[in-house]
């Protein structure tokens, strides 16, 4: 790798960091100064980890995803009940990442996937059921579709799981393949070559990122991402779901087919496997948001409670669902109402007549802030 830095601009020659080996980079300044830097090696865990949460774009997302990506938020120390994760990303999409990063000169470095599992066990179990109080510890404001995105990952554990170093050693490349290919973990490492010079008062720091276990990734998920219209994720439902899980694509149908006789707004999600988002007529229920949203890939309902309006009417209908869900067999927290509710597969495919009720009787309720009776 070649750098030229002419007037303080910096212009990179030959870069290619993903496939090749750099062991040096030669630097050309202002057309004639040839300066060689070898390979240098970072302080301690602390700097790596702090650099990444500040320069995210150091992670190659365009190698992750087959459409352009980047990070709405980064969070050093995120707090669970298994300890504090070094880095907790969302990208602009809903997805979320876990992040840790490890030293080859540390000695705990093989255990660092056990580690990072850990971190997967206490947020699936601290908030796959209150996915809000998740994203109130984001501190985030973002669209309805990648809060719903969001939601439906941190329900059925849906995670991208990062392991950074100066230095991926053979038998931590082993385990991520065993993972990658016996389990449903979404995981990687990522690699830096690190570099760093001190010229006429400034420093400059270059840092070449290599990701390992995109190759087995990168053609499950070129499949399955797509940019659904209400129409391209019914057409999917009754071919592609259908072939394979046809119970739960025919109770989607009901339910698709049911809210538009009852003239509530359809609209297409924006999640990895299809989603329907459905809004009630009345505007005095949510303002237009969506209180149901039906996932394709695992048969899971959003209700998300907390974005039905504190008034008469939308308590009435918050009441209308959690009655009947009650009688379904789900348990609901006390605080329901705040909450944004995942109803498995099993309690409503069987047998939709249960959000079939649902959308009658919140239909019924009435236009206007008068007493209901």
């Amino acid at each position: 790798m070649v750098i030229e830095i002419k007037d303080n601009n910096v212009k990179y020659h030959n870069m290619e960091p993903y496939w090749v080996l750099v062991v040096a980079i030669l630097i050309v300044k202002n057309g004639q100064q040839v300066i060689r830097v070898e390979e240098s090696k970072f302080e301690n865990e602390a700097y790596l980890q702090n650099y990444i949460a500040e320069n995210p774009e150091l992670i190659p997302l365009e190698e992750i995803h087959s459409e352009s990506r980047n990070f709405i938020v980064t969070i050093r120390e995120f707090e669970t009940s298994s300890g504090p994760i070094d880095i907790l990303a969302i990208d602009n999409a809903g997805d979320i990442y876990i992040i840790e990063t490890k030293l080859s000169k540390n000695a705990d470095k093989r255990k660092v996937l056990a580690q990072i599992l850990d971190y997967v066990a206490a947020l699936w179990e601290e908030y796959s059921e209150n996915p809000d109080k998740f994203v109130e510890a984001l501190g985030i404001d973002t669209s309805e579709d990648v809060l719903s995105n969001i939601t439906e990952n941190l329900s059925n554990s849906n995670f991208k799981l990062i392991v950074a170093m100066d230095s991926l050693d053979a038998r931590l490349k082993t385990l991520i393949r065993f993972l990658k290919s016996h389990s449903t973990f979404d995981v990687y490492a990522l690699e830096f070559d690190y570099y760093k010079l001190s010229d006429d008062d400034k420093t400059y720091e270059i840092f070449v990122p290599k990701l390992f276990g995109v190759e087995s990734t990168e053609k499950k998920l070129r499949t399955t991402r797509r940019k659904w219209t209400v129409e391209s994720f019914m057409n999917y439902v009754e071919t592609e779901l259908y072939a394979q899980f046809p119970e739960r694509a025919q109770a989607i149908k009901a339910i698709y087919q049911h809210a538009l006789e009852k003239g509530w707004n359809v609209r297409a999600g924006q999640s990895r496997g299809g989603s329907i988002n459905l809004v009630p007529p009345n505007p005095l229920i949510s303002d237009g948001r969506s209180i149901l949203t039906v996932y394709a890939e695992y048969g899971t309902v959003q209700v998300s409670f907390g974005w039905i309006n504190d008034n008469e009417i939308g308590n009435a209908a918050a009441r209308i669902i959690a009655e009947k869900l009650k009688k379904a067999g789900m348990k609901l927290q006390s605080d329901y109402r705040n909450r944004y509710v995942g109803i498995p597969e099993r309690l409503w495919v069987p047998n939709p007549k249960v959000l079939l009720e649902i959308i009658d009787e919140i239909t019924k309720l009435p236009k206007s802030d008068q007493t209901l009776s």
